[in-house]
């Protein structure tokens, strides 16, 4: 009996001790500032009203932000993106209104690939209503081969920071860490051991697992994370591999989506940013099949 309460004590402490080390976002805080260190690409997704911290997104063209679509449950209407935002009294910080939106669930119906997975496939893109001219948005960089176990890579996300028993204020810099890749067999393991039992689970390729002392909240969600050569990867996503089961402690892992799949997506509306096209055809499709009003 001794032994077990020891054993259970003993458990105890280290558990308490992740949830000590783990600090959303990340475990060896970073905040994001100005010079040769700053991410200008990292934008902030907000609330119109009232400023709530939405997302994070990247811009990677002229007038495009990547972020997750689980992001945009919110009316496009009804948020901005700042610009320019590691840097809040910098005169290249900007607000900008939203033109339209397309997820990567959309881009494959118009293409009659019906093989939409919403947790593995949460990408999106949303136009800014203006070009911006402030910052240099970032570039994306898919065979790098940064989803190998052990792969250091570099997270950035807008979400509020935390202390043991509350949420703290919303930051005024984006805040970054050094995360590593973990292999898919400790990943699935994890993804197991909140899935009903006897649930079929195949990890899809493009998803990824992080080390768990960089934890990710709301707010984060959509942000970019970085090779060594500060060229964007993969996007991070909530942490729920199926839906209605999530990780929720700080001893389990990040999702992170890896963009290798995602090039012919992304490369058709950034060609299309490139061109100055109001709306590209594959949007226009979309709302002629749907019978969708365009976004304002």
């Amino acid at each position: 009996m001794r032994l077990l309460i020891v054993t259970a004590v003993h458990f105890w402490i280290m558990y308490q001790f992740l949830l000590l080390k783990a600090e959303p976002l990340f475990g060896k805080v970073a905040h994001i500032r100005g010079g040769k260190a700053a991410l200008p690409f990292v934008v902030l997704i907000t609330r119109k009203d009232n400023g709530q911290h939405v997302c994070t997104g990247s811009l990677i063209s002229k007038s495009l932000v990547l972020t997750t679509a689980s992001c945009l449950n919110v009316p496009l209407k009804d948020l901005v993106v700042v610009t320019g935002s590691a840097d809040p009294g910098s005169t290249r910080r900007g607000v900008f209104g939203l033109s339209w939106k397309i997820t990567y669930g959309d881009w494959e119906r118009i293409n009659n690939k019906p093989k939409f997975d919403k947790n593995s496939d949460d990408i999106a893109l949303i136009k800014l209503s203006w070009v911006n001219a402030l910052v240099k948005h970032g570039k994306i960089d898919y065979f790098d081969g940064s989803d190998k176990p052990g792969s250091k890579l570099q997270m950035v996300g807008w979400g509020p920071t935390i202390d043991a028993e509350r949420l703290l204020e919303r930051p005024e810099r984006p805040r970054a860490a050094t995360i590593r890749v973990w292999d898919r067999d400790h990943c699935m393991n994890h993804i197991k051991f909140i899935l009903p039992t006897s649930t079929p689970y195949i990890l899809p390729s493009r998803l990824m697992c992080t080390d768990s002392l960089a934890i990710a909240v709301n707010g984060d969600f959509g942000g970019p994370v970085l090779n060594k050569e500060r060229n964007i990867v993969a996007v991070l996503i909530p942490r729920c591999p199926v839906p209605g089961a999530c990780f929720t402690t700080s001893a389990q892992p990040n999702l992170l989506i890896h963009l290798r799949d995602f090039r012919a997506f992304l490369d058709e509306y950034i060609n299309d940013d490139a061109l100055n096209r109001l709306e590209p055809l594959s949007l226009v499709k979309t709302k002629m099949m749907t019978n969708e009003v365009p976004s304002v």
